[in-house]
C-alpha cells in the first residue's frame, strides 16, 4: 500500500493516540534491552529501527525459531507506533483510524494532511522482504511533508 497515493479517510482516535504512546515507549525499551539499540526520538533513530526489524526479518525467514503472529503483531505495533511518534513529535500529526477502501487500520494524519500508517509498513517489513526497509520509508514521508 502506497501512503497518501491512495484515497482514504481519516477519524482522529484518542485510544489510538494511547496505544501508540505506551506501546512506543515499549519499543524503546526492547530496542535497548534486547537490540543494544539507543532510540531517542530523533529522525535518524528511525534507521536503528530498521536494524531491529532487519534481525527480526531474518528470524521470520528461519524456519526456526520463527516469530509467532502475536510476536509479530506486537513488534509491528510497537516499532511501527515509535516510528509514527517521532513523525508526530518532529513535524506535527495526529493518531486515527484510516480508511482504505473496506480496510480500516491504525494511522496518521500530518498537519499538512500526508496519512500514512506505520503499523503496516512494519509488518510488511517483518514479514516481507528487503525493499520494505523502514528508514527509506520514514524518508520517502520526509519528502511528501516537504513537496
Amino acid at each position: 500500500m502506497a501512503e497518501a497515493k491512495m484515497a482514504c479517510s481519516f477519524d482522529p482516535d484518542d485510544n489510538i493516540q494511547k496505544i501508540a504512546t505506551g506501546s512506543a515507549l515499549d519499543a524503546v525499551e526492547l530496542a535497548k534491552t534486547h537490540f543494544g539499540l539507543d532510540l531517542d526520538w530523533s529522525d535518524d533513530s528511525v534507521a536503528e529501527v530498521e536494524k531491529a526489524l532487519a534481525w527480526l526479518r531474518a528470524c521470520y525467514s528461519a524456519d526456526d525459531p520463527k516469530p509467532t503472529e502475536n510476536q509479530v503483531t506486537a513488534s509491528a505495533i510497537g516499532f511501527g507506533s515509535y516510528i509514527g511518534e517521532v513523525f508526530r513529535r518532529n513535524y506535527g500529526a495526529q493518531w486515527g483510524i484510516v480508511t482504505l477502501g473496506e480496510e480500516k487500520v491504525p494511522g496518521l494524519r500530518a498537519d499538512g494532511g500526508l496519512t500514512f500508517w506505520p503499523w503496516l509498513r512494519v509488518r510488511a517489513r517483518i514479514t516481507g522482504a528487503d525493499e520494505e526497509n523502514v528508514a527509506d520509508y520514514y524518508q520517502d514521508l520526509l519528502r511528501k511533508l516537504r513537496q
